[in-house]
């Protein structure tokens, strides 16, 4: 054989050898489009042809070149121009997407992967054949190695595919409790929570939200300023953490665990939650509180009664997610970008958009001494006996999402249309904000509460001096799905501050001012609250519920309805008018005794944001001669 045919045959033997593997290319690219999972065989999968992808690249290319300048016909050198620009764009297509990544919906980018590889191997299999058709002098032998040799290269993804699945068996994130763990038959007892195997799940599954936030930039900075976020470090909650475990009827590890299903998923749900359970003492579970697994696992709600009344499955890890060594760890996050689809349905469960999702932690129940079931937090039920959880009509339907998580423009892999739900959950935490200087955060939870309520001021047509003043206040909860304030609402300062003063700027009337000293707000003022005593008729102001006898008082306003306040003092005969009658609706996150209690070692001055305000300016008429006119302040928020 001469060297000419020598060439011949072994391009042929090489352009089949290229063929053989762009036909793998092919199908585990098809397979990857229409049925991956993240399953084992199909995180391989994925893995092979991601590895054969690049190893093909650079030999087709020089081969392609090769090929192209000796074809003596133009069809020839078309072909293996063609094919030569289509490897490129395979590799180039194949190469963004594991570097940089893809949404997990199908897009023309990835779609132009699938068709470039179904063109390469259509076109080396025009060139194959056309090599086929050259005159030449071959042995025997030879012919059939050129035959054997694409059978073998063949066999090599397969083979590489069972290496790696021997060498790097998927990880699986479920695990069982620990052996003397507290009551096993039950071990989240003092919370509802369930896992879909019965087990316990590991910290790597859970205390993940920095590598979530590798991709997830966007996402990961609003969820960083999150009282989600720090569900576990607030001092409120550790103060009253510490004292449901020494005090409560379920006290130890079950109290901890009543409230740790919900503020800290972590150590709770890895199995962690014992006599150290407190979460600071858990060094995974201090930076992340309630991190993008401990939601994005949820799998199942048992109802919307509360107290942790989800069902949470640990995810089936791409390779080398939760990898240490950063070369595998890199590899892993290429895999992940190259094949979001799993991912995405792996961490998003249709229910996420319902507010029935939110009630597995925000219904808050438990019995008090006298055995009767108390709800210290009932958002969710308070919005459902409202127009905002009905559909049609000219109700005006509002999830807990579309208050709490609106959309907001963000580059994110998640994002669609441009846009996300926002992480940053504002609601009506001015507190951490507050003490961690998150001058965004605290903007924003500001101007969410600013647009709540609306609070009018009604005054009488004129006042005449020697007389009583009356003046009413109504506060409309206009925007808010639940009842005003929500959440623990024995926790919270919302009060009406309201003071009249004279034309002289003399003070005639004041209620609800603060205290600048013990920053206590006036207790005659007109609360917004709950208000639990213990069967000693004292405040329960630690809020130890469970020793709660019964309320004192309990004003809440429902949605879409006011509450009046009515103000009375009495007009002296030196008065100068005219009047100036000013209110405005005010809250605090958290009550100062509380808040004395759950910072002892120093004094914490928590923001006061004013939610609405009005003012009326009455003039005044003397009793004896009726003169005089009277003027009333416009309502306004």
């Amino acid at each position: 054989m001469d060297s000419n045919s020598r060439d011949r045959a072994g391009g042929g033997a090489i352009v089949g050898i290229l063929a053989a593997w762009t036909f793998f290319e092919l199908i585990s690219g098809g397979w990857l489009r229409f049925r991956f999972s993240t399953g084992d065989l199909d995180q391989h999968v994925l893995l092979g042809h991601t590895l054969f992808g690049f190893l093909v690249l650079l030999p087709a290319l020089v081969v392609i070149g090769r090929a192209g300048l000796s074809r003596k016909t133009a069809g020839a050198r078309l072909t293996s121009g063609l094919l030569g620009l289509g490897i490129l764009g395979a590799g180039a297509s194949g190469a963004w997407l594991f570097f940089v990544g893809s949404s997990a919906r199908p897009t023309p980018g990835r779609d132009s992967h699938l068709v470039t590889g179904l063109s390469c191997l259509c076109l080396l299999l025009l060139l194959a054949l056309g090599s086929r058709k050259q005159p030449a002098q071959r042995s025997t032998e030879r012919s059939g190695l050129a035959w054997l040799l694409p059978l073998l290269a063949l066999a090599a993804p397969f083979a590489t595919l069972g290496g790696t699945v021997s060498l790097w068996p998927g990880e699986s994130m479920e695990i069982p409790f620990p052996e003397k763990y507290f009551r096993r038959n039950e071990p989240f007892l003092g919370a509802r929570v369930q896992t879909s195997h019965g087990g316990a799940v590991k910290i790597a599954a859970l205390a993940n939200s920095e590598r979530c936030g590798q991709c997830h930039q966007a996402i990961y900075k609003q969820w960083l300023s999150s009282s989600h976020r720090q569900s576990t470090i607030s001092e409120w909650y550790q103060a009253q953490l510490k004292l449901r475990m020494e005090t409560a009827m379920a006290s130890g590890p079950a109290g901890a665990r009543f409230c740790g299903a919900c503020h800290e998923p972590i150590v709770t749900l890895s199995g962690n939650m014992d006599k150290r359970g407190l979460g600071p003492q858990f060094p995974p579970n201090r930076d992340q509180g309630i991190s993008c697994t401990g939601c994005h696992r949820i799998t199942g709600i048992r109802d919307t009664f509360g107290n942790g009344s989800y069902i949470y499955t640990a995810h089936r890890p791409y390779l080398f997610e939760n990898a240490d060594d950063p070369v595998l760890a890199s590899l892993g996050r290429g895999l992940l970008r190259s094949k979001p689809d799993a991912h995405g349905k792996d961490l998003m469960q249709p229910f996420y958009s319902s507010s029935d999702v939110c009630a597995t932690c925000h219904q808050v129940f438990f019995k008090t001494i006298n055995g009767r079931l108390y709800e210290i937090q009932s958002d969710y039920n308070s919005w459902k006996g409202s127009s905002y959880s009905k559909k049609g009509g000219k109700t005006k339907h509002q999830s807990c999402q579309n208050c709490h998580m609106p959309l907001v423009e963000a580059e994110d892999p998640a994002a669609i249309g441009g846009k996300v739900h926002s992480h940053r959950f504002i609601g009506a935490n001015t507190a951490r904000p507050f003490q961690t200087q998150d001058h965004e955060q605290l903007k924003r939870t500001e101007e969410f509460l600013q647009q709540a309520c609306y609070l009018n001021v009604q005054a009488p047509a004129e006042l005449a001096r020697g007389a009583e003043a009356r003046f009413e206040v109504v506060v409309t909860n206009a925007n808010v799905g639940h009842t005003f304030p929500g959440g623990t609402t024995d926790m919270v300062d919302a009060w009406i501050e309201a003071v009249a003063t004279d034309g002289a700027g003399n003070r005639l009337y004041a209620s609800g001012l603060v205290d600048p000293e013990t920053l206590r707000v006036d207790p005659e003022a007109h609360y917004y609250r709950t208000y639990p005593l213990d069967i000693y008729g004292k405040h329960l102001f630690k809020r130890d519920l469970w020793n709660m006898f019964e309320l004192k008082e309990q004003r809440l306003i429902a949605p879409e309805k006011s509450d009046v306040a009515l103000y009375r003092f009495p007009v002296p005969a030196s008065t100068q008018g005219p009047i100036d009658f000013r209110a405005r609706l005010r809250f605090r996150r958290s009550h100062q005794q509380f808040t004395d209690y759950s910072f002892p070692d120093q004094k914490m001055e928590l923001p006061i944001t004013d939610m609405a305000s009005d003012q009326a300016r009455v003039a005044l008429i003397a009793i004896e001669d009726g003169e005089g006119s009277a003027s009333q302040g416009g309502a306004g928020n």
